[in-house]
């Protein structure tokens, strides 16, 4: 009896502070998921800016502000300037990538490209691209791939999303192809940066946006849509309170095409720099970017392998 009366007395106290614990069974915060991950930094990295923006086609394609020479050595008027450019890389075997290739027509110019989604078939892609004074703001643009002309991306066309000048960032095609995921600023939404998405019609045009709702969006920047190979994960990074510091990867389940509350992918891929653009080329394999190491604020592109609880 003086046992039971002990244990009695030590689970009133434990109990009272907590208040509201037990009679309030919503407030306990779901456990985040449990995860393993190696984390290894790529060799295509240089001292400039480098983050991953989609796989296509077995391609990793990155955009970049390092300068680049003609085969023969010599300086290109256009490719040796610090705009920021698409690359192309084959991937060998995941954390293994050959020579890089520039993507060619409407992504070679003297104007910085800052994203790029391509279509399951590989022959329509969406992209954004700077624009003002200040560079600050993007614009989305779509365009087919010839048949002629060695392949290259041609028939550029703005794509207009809503009635104003907001910027539309890292656009993300949906697994099935049916909607176009992106960041913007567009009004009415939670505050900075909010995730929407729009069906993706015949024609190349997009239907109306639809935000994603405050599950995802937060009063802060969320930006950097992705999805598993499955369609049933889509992946974020957000600036939100909570986190380990600057941007930080998210992860939120799909049902039925509605996403549920998101949940942190830990301290084994988010740090307190700036983590972001997570590419997963498997269930359990993938890329993201982050300027942890870096005595800037250069991104850098890193190969992730491991498990992640469902």
């Amino acid at each position: 009896m003086k046992v039971f009366s002990t244990l009695a007395t030590a689970f009133f106290f434990i109990t009272s502070m907590i208040p509201g614990v037990l009679n309030n069974p919503s407030s306990l915060k779901r456990p985040e998921p449990e995860m393993t991950f190696n984390v290894t930094e790529m060799p295509l990295n240089t001292p400039a800016m480098e983050y991953a923006t989609c796989i296509t086609n077995g391609q990793l394609i990155i955009v970049t502000n390092r300068k680049i020479k003609n085969s023969d050595g010599k300086s290109n008027s256009i490719l040796n300037k610090p705009t920021y450019k698409l690359l192309s890389f084959p991937v060998i075997h995941e954390e293994k990538v050959g020579r890089p290739s520039l993507l060619p027509g409407v992504f070679v110019g003297n104007e910085s490209i800052s994203a790029a989604t391509f279509d399951n078939s590989g022959t329509r892609t969406y992209f954004t691209r700077s624009f003002g004074e200040s560079h600050k703001k993007q614009q989305l643009f779509t365009a087919q791939k010839s048949n002629f002309h060695a392949g290259a991306w041609v028939n550029e066309q703005l794509i207009e999303v809503g009635a104003g000048t907001y910027t539309i960032e890292n656009p993300k095609i949906d697994v099935r192809g049916e909607y176009l995921y992106f960041a913007s600023d567009m009004p009415s939404g939670y505050g900075g940066l909010d995730l929407y998405k729009a069906r993706i019609l015949a024609s190349g045009n997009l239907g109306k946006p639809i935000n994603l709702g405050a599950r995802i969006n937060s009063a802060r920047d969320e930006n950097h849509v992705s999805f598993n190979p499955a369609g049933t994960m889509l992946f974020f990074s957000s600036d939100r309170p909570g986190g380990m510091g600057g941007y930080d990867i998210y992860r939120s389940k799909l049902s039925n095409g509605m996403a549920q509350l998101p949940q942190s992918l830990g301290n084994k891929i988010n740090s307190t720099r700036d983590d972001l653009a997570f590419i997963p080329i498997s269930e359990k394999s993938g890329y993201f970017s982050s300027n942890r190491n870096s005595l800037t604020t250069n991104l850098d592109i890193y190969y992730f392998y491991g498990w992640l609880d469902q």
